[in-house]
């Protein structure tokens, strides 16, 4: 029970941050979302040219976080919206909600790349400078000290995964299919590289305090690359931030020497809103679907493994998965799209499942009991942050 701890915790994000559908408050006691007011909405919502000209978001967030007012001179413009109203449908209260009462001209929080390794840096010039300065046992005394200390480093272990991690993904993501694994190498060199710049700095600077401070204030100028660094295509295409990415893909094309392909972009883009459109599904009817098929996936075997062994199933597991993902392929555009797709998304679960399960046993089994948790951990990480990251955005791209 305790190893599914972590589980919980982390999916508790899929509800207690769940974004309902939403749009502007139009009068005091406007606070149902339904039908009734829809033509009213309509006519206050920003044409949507005026969207595609003036905004840097979709159209759809366009139109339901902005609205049209009228001015004390009688004129019409536009405004950011002060209040919403939420659908109430599966959620009475969210987080997207609360935050919305904390600042009313922000709807939702789109991160993106380019600001969490900002952040993160910031975070950890910030984590260096409490390491540095307020662990004085003579002045504050030893446990205000040691807690100062213990909580720069929490800081500092929090924020270097951020950067390491989004780093990665945001190199992978600005390059071409051809360069991701150079991409991906060259990341890894950063780390060694890092350690020879630190020995530098710890072979001249000998006492701690000067040594942190140091390299904290170090850290400072790497924040400003927000400014010059771009913002992931795919992240910014995934979040209907259409008219970013073009540009973006605009001036990459023009600094390679490459013109822009028009027709390929608007392809991509019609392709992309028609997969990130809503199914309509019950969440918490899918959340409990995906988890009993996970249940069932192990449930088999549990049943299986000690009699069959672990290669034929893990084969078998991941063979059924490529084949029904092919299969993804024809059932588009067909009359019966919306359930194949379900089936589909149920089937992958199952064998999705499956392999990672058996492949978690079978590379447990296989280490050595003085290296198995380092050998578990090197796997994970080979296979998830260097050919999952690898595959699936080179897969994004060819496809």
């Amino acid at each position: 029970m305790t190893i599914g701890v972590p589980d919980f915790v982390v999916y508790t994000w899929s509800f207690a941050a769940a974004t309902p559908s939403f749009r502007c408050k139009l009068y005091e006691n406007d606070n149902v979302y339904d039908t009734n007011v829809t033509v009213l909405f309509n006519r206050s919502q920003p044409d949507e040219a005026y969207c595609k000209t003036h905004m840097k978001i979709s159209v759809k967030e366009c139109q339901r976080c902005y609205m049209k007012t009228k001015s004390s001179r009688g004129t019409v413009e536009i405004e950011a919206c002060e209040n919403y109203v939420f659908d109430r449908t599966y959620h009475d209260y969210t987080l997207v909600e609360e935050l919305t009462h904390l600042s009313t001209n922000v709807v939702m929080l789109r991160y993106g790349r380019r600001p969490i390794i900002s952040i993160c840096l910031l975070l950890t010039a910030c984590s260096g400078f409490i390491c540095a300065f307020f662990p004085q046992k003579v002045k504050f005394g030893f446990w205000p000290s040691y807690l100062a200390y213990t909580l720069g480093r929490f800081i500092l272990a929090c924020t270097t995964r951020g950067i390491g991690v989004t780093g990665f993904v945001l190199a992978t993501e600005l390059v071409g299919p051809k360069n991701k694994f150079l991409a991906a190498i060259i990341i890894h060199y950063c780390f060694p590289l890092g350690q020879l710049i630190l020995v530098g700095f710890a072979y001249f600077i000998r006492e701690w305090r000067r040594l942190t401070l140091t390299l904290s204030i170090f850290t400072i100028p790497l924040i400003f690359l927000y400014f010059p660094l771009p913002e992931s295509v795919r992240w910014m295409l995934s979040k209907g931030q259409y008219q970013r990415a073009e540009k973006v893909l605009r001036k990459t094309a023009r600094i390679n020497g490459r013109s822009f392909d028009e027709e390929a972009f608007q392809r991509m883009k019609a392709e992309q809103e028609k997969n990130t459109g809503s199914w309509g599904f019950d969440p918490y009817l899918s959340f409990t679907i995906s988890a009993c098929v996970e249940i069932l996936s192990y449930l088999v075997l549990h049943l299986i493994l000690n009699r069959i062994g672990r290669k034929l199933p893990y084969f078998t597991a991941a063979f059924c998965f490529a084949l029904v993902a092919l299969l993804t392929i024809p059932i588009q555009n067909s009359q019966n799209e919306r359930i194949l797709t379900f089936i589909m998304n149920v089937l992958l679960k199952f064998f999705a499942s499956g392999s990672y399960g058996i492949i978690y046993i079978y590379a447990n089994e296989l280490f050595p009991t003085r290296i198995r948790n380092t050998g578990m951990g090197m796997c994970s990480m080979i296979a998830r942050k260097w050919i999952g990251a690898i595959v699936g955005t080179t897969s994004n791209d060819m496809l």
